[in-house]
């Protein structure tokens, strides 16, 4: 389900941000939810802003490997329209950045969901595994 949108050039980047922050991408994106202690409701609505964050991520990361190749293509090319190239990019960044903003509601709306002593062992949690991470 939500390991489907781990796919294509910039679904790393999706899936490292603090909003699915677990050790590997082969574990349960909730799990860390869980450990925290939300309940199944909780779990629920976590799964759901997931999913409708999920949609139009998919699209836009197509959008981003789409260019990427494009602007490749283009740089094999001897004489590359400058303009063209410098049009992709900028149209990369902008799709880039709303991941990026929408990543970022995301991990608020997910917050929300949670009681603040979840919030607090969920941060505690993300701190653990980061520090694991940086001594492996």
């Amino acid at each position: 389900m939500l390991k489907g949108l781990l796919i294509g050039l910039f679904g790393s980047a999706i899936f490292s941000s603090a909003v699915f922050a677990q050790g590997t991408p082969k574990s349960d994106p909730v799990l860390i939810y869980r450990e925290a202690g939300v309940n199944a409701e909780q779990e629920s609505q976590i799964r759901q802003a997931a999913q409708d964050f999920e949609r139009p991520a998919r699209v836009r990361i197509e959008r981003l490997n789409n260019l990427a190749k494009a602007l490749h293509d283009l740089s094999f090319e001897p004489e590359p329209d400058e303009n063209k190239i410098l049009s992709m990019q900028e149209e990369m960044n902008q799709v880039q950045s709303g991941l990026n903003m929408d990543r970022i509601k995301l991990m608020l709306q997910i917050r929300k969901f949670m009681s603040l002593e979840q919030k607090q062992k969920l941060v505690q949690l993300m701190r653990q595994k980061e520090a694991a991470s940086k001594s492996q």
